[in-house]
């Protein structure tokens, strides 16, 4: 669920052009809870490349590089 969240964080960056994921390299650095939500925060770090993070109670949850084809 959280690659998920990745990649649609991606793809909201580039609306209203098309981005199509190649290749998804994720992190995990803490368990998620499923009562408390978790914030996905995505930038553009170059272009075909999103950074995302997702943070969770002052954690970093997870970070994950979204790489377009």
């Amino acid at each position: 669920v959280l690659v998920e969240a990745a990649r649609q964080a991606a793809s909201a960056l580039h609306t209203p052009t098309t981005f199509t994921p190649a290749a998804i390299a994720t992190e995990f650095h803490h368990y998620a809870e499923l009562d408390a939500p978790c914030w996905i925060d995505a930038t553009l770090t170059t272009p075909g490349h999103v950074t995302i993070t997702g943070h969770q109670e002052n954690r970093t949850i997870f970070h994950s590089t979204v790489t377009a084809t």
